[in-house]
């Protein structure tokens, strides 16, 4: 009788096996494995994931006189959140080509892995997690280790000191120009907003997949984006300090604004047609109906929050009443429906066209789907088969990306 195939699997989202030695995942093997850990271990003694390497070693060792084991290291990023995800679940994968175990055990520290599970559970089954968590002789010693082991996390840095550190510059900046708490308030308060709803991360993938490049055509463009946005915010500064103290804080909010709303549209539909340009030169037509979405609501939160700026300063003609607020309001929502619809419309013709038979599927959080075997034109669904031989339908307007694989919405 054939021996159950079991594959012990150790986590390193961070990456650290390969940011302290070069190593790139997944790493496949005991002998490979043992290396790998005790390199690990000599670049940086501390470092838990050598232990977790280890144990998943002596596991292997135990469960080989039983059954039919393989052990393997997959590796994320140390940028953690997607790029980490992905990256492990596109490892996983090719062990489980070379291994095809039916279930596994995971070998974790606990640092942040616990995210990665689902994604595990999604392409094998998960018997057992093992944590390894390192000893120490006194309880304070341990806290004092933890809190700075912790503090080297690029994830905890950012809150435990970053944050800090925004509050002391900001602070040294409005007291050295007279600006008051005020403005240090609304800065953090808006930074740990962003950081609640992770809107730093999306604007962070957003500016980051713009790929600068003087081999591209939208180089000059970008350059005068962000000459303009430059530009926007050194008006708004200039009518901050024109107004601070001779009039209402809503009046002086408002006029602020409406200097900055001059240009920074602008530049943000350069952006944007930028993204645009490099998509039609790179034959992305999917990306280019994902820009439109971004064109269109720039046009129309300007035009709205400039509708609103006039209402509320009205210091000369056009002026504009409620009433004039209200309509615009009214249009706004008309033309966001229409343009929206029209979008959608344009982007499930392109996908209809292209060729998604046989492709792999995953969400945006790179968690495998299984494959598309057919598109039902009829009712706009595409056809996927899981690797349980499981069927799923799923709209076709939920796909946001088309290149080697197919993203769909989570």
């Amino acid at each position: 009788m054939a021996k159950k195939k079991i594959l012990v699997l150790a986590i390193d989202r961070d990456n650290d096996l390969y940011e302290s030695c070069n190593i790139v995942g997944p790493v496949i093997g005991r002998d490979n494995n043992l290396k790998a850990a005790s390199k690990m271990a000599l670049a940086d003694p501390e470092d838990p994931d050598a232990n977790v390497m280890f144990q998943a070693v002596k596991l292997y060792d135990e469960l080989s006189k039983d059954y039919d084991v393989e052990v393997a290291t997959v590796t994320g990023s140390k940028k953690l959140g997607y790029e980490a995800d992905r990256n492990i679940s596109m490892q996983i994968e090719k062990i489980i080509e070379e291994f095809p175990a039916k279930s596994c055990i995971l070998v974790s520290d606990g640092a942040q892995d616990e995210e990665v599970i689902p994604i595990i559970k999604s392409r094998i089954k998960v018997d057992s997690v093992k944590l390894v968590i390192m000893k120490q002789a006194k309880a304070l010693e341990k806290t004092y280790v933890v809190i700075l082991e912790k503090m080297k996390d690029p994830y905890y840095s950012k809150i435990f000191l970053g944050v800090p550190a925004l509050i002391i510059l900001l602070y040294t900046i409005s007291t050295t120009f007279n600006l008051g708490w005020q403005p240090v308030a609304i800065i953090i308060s808006l930074y740990l907003i962003a950081k609640v709803l992770h809107i730093d991360d999306y604007v962070w993938k957003a500016m980051s997949s713009f790929g600068f490049s003087l081999e591209k055509a939208s180089f000059l463009i970008y350059l005068a984006a962000i000459t303009l946005i430059l530009i926007s915010l050194w008006m708004a500064s200039q009518k901050y300090f024109e107004l601070v103290g001779h009039t209402t804080a809503i009046i002086l909010f408002s006029s602020v604004l409406q200097s900055f709303l001059l240009l920074c549209p602008l530049s943000l539909l350069l952006f944007i047609g930028g993204k645009m340009i490099d998509a039609v030169n790179d034959k992305h037509k999917i990306a280019i109906t994902n820009y439109g979405f971004y064109a269109v609501g720039v046009v129309l939160l300007n035009l709205v929050l400039s509708a609103m700026t006039k209402w509320v300063v009205n210091d000369k003609a056009p002026y504009v009443s409620f009433g004039d607020f209200v309509n615009i309001m009214i249009l706004t929502i008309i033309l966001g429906y229409v343009s929206i619809y029209s979008i959608k419309k344009i982007r499930k013709t392109i996908i209809k066209k292209l060729r998604l038979e046989d492709k792999e599927c995953i969400t945006e959080r790179g968690m495998y789907l299984g494959r598309i075997v057919g598109i039902d034109s009829a009712k706009e669904k595409l056809i996927l088969q899981t690797p349980f031989g499981t069927k799923l339908n799923f709209a076709v307007e939920n796909v946001i990306d088309v290149s080697d694989r197919v993203v769909i919405r989570d």
